[in-house]
C-alpha cells in the first residue's frame, strides 16, 4: 500500500494541515512462472479524494503478460478498464473505472470517469462527466462522454461522443405540470478517410426535434494497407539495418558455464545430455522443409531445400499479413537452420522439434485481405509456429572407464622434495632423477619456475577453467607432502 498526501503533514499537527488531495492506492505484483504470467495491479481505496474530502476518487490499474502456456502471447495494460463494446476474455483482469463522484451540496452532484486500455490488437481510451442540479421544482442537468478506439498499421480509428445540457421546472398550478428544455448531439466518427455523422435533438416543452448531418464520404470504407516496407520497419525492426533482431538463438537447456578464451571470445561449457538449443522469429513459418544434406550457399536455395525438420503431426498453421492485406494463399514464410561442425554439416546429429506460440491475429491474420479488419471482440490471437527446439539426435552414450593396473594405484608416503602436480606434468618434458636427493629434484623445481613454463601452465589452467593465482599454488610450501604413484617415479614426467 502507498499513500499521497499532498501538501503533506509529516511533522505537522493533523488539525492545522487540510491536505487538497490524498490518494491511497492497494499494489499487487504477482509473477507465476508456472502459468507463465506476469502481473501488476493497483486499485484506489475510499479514502482517496481531491479538492475535498466528498470528492472520493475510485479505479483501479492492471498489467497483465502471458509468457507461457494457453495464452502465452497476450498482453493488456489498462487504467479504469475497457471500452463499452469490448467483451474482455475471461483471462483479463477486472478493473473499475477511473472517476470521481462529488457531492459538492445538498444541490450539486458532480461525476466523471475515464479509462485507457492497450491490448495486441487496439488501444481503447474513453470518458465521460455529468453534473446535476436538484433544487426542489427545478432540475438542471449537463453530461458529455467519449468513446475512442484505435487500430494501427495500417492506422484506423473510430469514435463517438455525445453531449447533452437541459432544465426541467415543476409548476403547480392548475395541477402539477414539467416543462422541459434540453438539446444535444451524438457524434460518430471513423477514419481515415475522416467521415462521421452527426444526429442532434432539441426538445422544447412538447416539441421535439431532430436531425442528421452527415461528413465526409458518409461510409465506413476499410482502412488503406501498408506496403512491404513500412511493415518491415514498423514491425520487423528494420531487417536490412538489424536482421540479428529478426531471428535469435538461445541455449535453454544444459549450459553449465560460460568461459572466455585468451581472446576474450566466450565460449558455452554444456552438459550434452541436457542440451537444448531454441531459435526464434519475429515472422513466423508457414511451412516446414527436410532434413535434407546440402552443400553450397544454403541460405539461398530453393524453397523447401533447407535441413529443417519432418513436418510434425499438429501440422503447421496458415498464416496471412493483416496490415497488408495478404492473404494465407499469397503469404509463405520458412525458417532456416543448419548445425556446422568445424564447417561440416553436422544437421544430422539434432531433432528439429517445432515451437507454437499465440501471436497477434491483427498482424497474423490467417483470413487477411485487402478489405479485412480484426473486429474488436474477434480472436485476438493465433496460433503460429515461431521457432524449433534443437536436441540431440540420438542419446549421449556415458563414457566407460579403461582398465587401470593395480601398481599405478599404489602410493608412497614419505616426503619428497618435489614441486609439481598433475597440470605441470601434462605442460612439458624433464629427465626424470634417479633418486630423492639427486639434483634431478633440483632440475626439475628450475623447470617449473621457468617463465615459459609456467606461461604455458597459466594457458593450460584457463582453459580448464582455474584462476593460476587462486585455484593452483606453486611453491615450495608444497614441496614436502606429496604423495606419488611409483609409476610416476619410475617413468618420465611429461
Amino acid at each position: 500500500m502507498a499513500t499521497l498526501t499532498q501538501p503533506p503533514t509529516a511533522g505537522k499537527d493533523a488539525s492545522e494541515v487540510h491536505p487538497i488531495a490524498v490518494v491511497q492506492m492497494e499494489f499487487l505484483v504477482r509473477f507465476a512462472p508456472a502459468e507463465g504470467l506476469l502481473a501488476a495491479q493497483a486499485q484506489l481505496t475510499p479514502v482517496s479524494y481531491v479538492l475535498a474530502p466528498d470528492c472520493h476518487l475510485q479505479g483501479g490499474f492492471a498489467f497483465f503478460s502471458w509468457f507461457s502456456g494457453e495464452h502465452a502471447g497476450d498482453f493488456v495494460t489498462t487504467l479504469g478498464g475497457y471500452h463499452p463494446q469490448f467483451q474482455p476474455p475471461a483471462h483479463y483482469p477486472t478493473v473499475p473505472r477511473l472517476g470521481f463522484n462529488w457531492q459538492v451540496n445538498s444541490e450539486v452532484l458532480i461525476k466523471g470517469e475515464a479509462y485507457f486500455a492497450l491490448t495486441p490488437h487496439a488501444i481503447m481510451a474513453g470518458g465521460s462527466l455529468n453534473a446535476t442540479f436538484d433544487s426542489g421544482d427545478i432540475h438542471a442537468w449537463f453530461s458529455m462522454g467519449a468513446d475512442f478506439l484505435m487500430y494501427w498499421k495500417p492506422f484506423h480509428y473510430t469514435a463517438s461522443a455525445e453531449v447533452e445540457i437541459g432544465a426541467s421546472v415543476t409548476v403547480h398550478c392548475f395541477g402539477t405540470h414539467t416543462l422541459t428544455i434540453s438539446a444535444g448531439a451524438e457524434v460518430q466518427i471513423w477514419g481515415p478517410p475522416f467521415a462521421g455523422n452527426a444526429h442532434v435533438h432539441v426538445k422544447v416543452l412538447i416539441v421535439h426535434v431532430s436531425f442528421t448531418v452527415t461528413f465526409g464520404d458518409g461510409s465506413a470504407t476499410p482502412p488503406p494497407k501498408i506496403a512491404w516496407d513500412e511493415f518491415q520497419k514498423t514491425f520487423l525492426h528494420d531487417v536490412d539495418a538489424a536482421p540479428a533482431k529478426v531471428c535469435s538463438i538461445a541455449i535453454q537447456g544444459g549450459l553449465i558455464r560460460t568461459m572466455k578464451d585468451d581472446l576474450g571470445v566466450p565460449h558455452a561449457i554444456v552438459n550434452a545430455k541436457e542440451l537444448c538449443l531454441t531459435t526464434d522469429a519475429l515472422i513466423p513459418s508457414t511451412r516446414l522443409g527436410t532434413r535434407e544434406t546440402v552443400t553450397g550457399d544454403w541460405k539461398n536455395l530453393p524453397a523447401g531445400t533447407a535441413p529443417l525438420c519432418n513436418p510434425p503431426a499438429a501440422g503447421v498453421p496458415s498464416l496471412g499479413i493483416e496490415p497488408m492485406g495478404v492473404a494465407q494463399a499469397g503469404f509463405a514464410s520458412q525458417q532456416r537452420i543448419r548445425v556446422l561442425r568445424e564447417g561440416i554439416d553436422a544437421s544430422a546429429d539434432f531433432a528439429f522439434v517445432p515451437v507454437y506460440k499465440q501471436t497477434p491475429r491483427a498482424l497474423w491474420n490467417p483470413a487477411a485481405s485487402p478489405t479485412s479488419s480484426v473486429g474488436l471482440n474477434a480472436e485476438r490471437m493465433v496460433t503460429a509456429v515461431t521457432g524449433f527446439e534443437l536436441h540431440p539426435a540420438k542419446p549421449v552414450v556415458p563414457g566407460a572407464t579403461q582398465l587401470i593396473r593395480d601398481s599405478a594405484l599404489q602410493y608412497d608416503v614419505s616426503p619428497r622434495d618435489l614441486i609439481t602436480d598433475a597440470v605441470n606434468r601434462v605442460s612439458y618434458s624433464v629427465v626424470p632423477p634417479t633418486g630423492p636427493n639427486s639434483d634431478g629434484w633440483a632440475n626439475l623445481k628450475t623447470a617449473l619456475a621457468d617463465p615459459a613454463a609456467i606461461e604455458r601452465r597459466r594457458a593450460l589452467l584457463n582453459q580448464l577453467g582455474f584462476v593460476p593465482a587462486r585455484d593452483v599454488a606453486i611453491g615450495d610450501a608444497l614441496s614436502d607432502s606429496y604423495v606419488l604413484p611409483p609409476s610416476i617415479m619410475e617413468a618420465s614426467i611429461s
